[in-house]
């Protein structure tokens, strides 16, 4: 599967499954990948760093034909992307049967939100069974441009966003454990946490628009991340 999307041009999307395979093999053996396996990405993660600062996903979002149709789905999608933008936060979500090009209409929001000059965090859930807690908000905070924004946050805050994606480990293949809800941990430290995540994403200070494909795969803290975001900077 990695192969395959590296050949379509993905490389991104190759990564991303390496992400899940390596967390799934851990959770599960407790093994890490194979040799040829770990090889195979690290040669992907070396193409990315010589694409220069682009982040993956801008870089090798893979050329796509015009969109044909969809006017009105296009029309509602850029309407709430211009309100959002203008500083009212929204949830949108693209609903339909498989195979009717749900991710296509949403490439086209992000095509030309980026054309707008707007920060995209995208990334995609897999029906692994077990879930990787928060793995979706890591892809999101590995964006190349709130990487670098993450300075401006003070030392207290980027220990907490360290917690999820360590700063000097942003381009490591090995996934970082998530810290998700445990047993024993306070509702106020998951507070803090998830504020530590909200400020990083916020620290461009320009419009943020986040993509999730296959949201009924998300794992639940993802979603009340989601909810935490919207409250805190709506």
């Amino acid at each position: 599967m990695i192969q395959l999307h590296a050949d379509s041009g993905d490389r991104a999307g190759a990564i991303s499954v390496y992400h899940h395979l390596a967390a799934l093999l851990e959770r599960e053996l407790g093994v890490a990948p194979a040799s040829a396996t770990t090889a195979l990405v690290t040669q992907l993660l070396g193409d990315l760093r010589r694409l220069g600062t682009q982040s993956s996903r801008e870089a090798l979002d893979i050329a796509e034909p015009d969109l044909v149709g969809r006017t009105a789905e296009l029309t509602t999608l850029l309407a709430s992307w211009h309100d959002a933008s203008a500083g009212h936060a929204h949830v949108l979500a693209v609903h339909g049967g498989a195979g009717v090009a749900k991710s296509r209409l949403v490439s086209e929001l992000v095509r030309r939100a980026r054309g707008e000059g707007t920060v995209v965090g995208r990334s995609v859930c897999f029906d692994t069974g077990g879930r990787l807690s928060l793995a979706t908000v890591a892809d999101w905070l590995r964006h190349t441009e709130l990487i670098a924004a993450r300075g401006r946050l003070g030392p207290e805050w980027i220990a907490e966003v360290d917690r999820l994606v360590p700063a000097e480990t942003q381009s490591a293949v090995q996934p970082q454990r998530s810290p998700g809800a445990t047993p024993t941990e306070d509702v106020w430290q998951r507070h803090r946490f998830f504020e530590a995540v909200t400020r990083a994403l916020l620290a461009t200070a320009r419009p943020l628009l986040l993509v999730l494909d296959n949201l009924q795969w998300s794992d639940p803290d993802t979603l009340s991340f989601v909810r935490f975001l919207l409250n805190f900077a709506p």
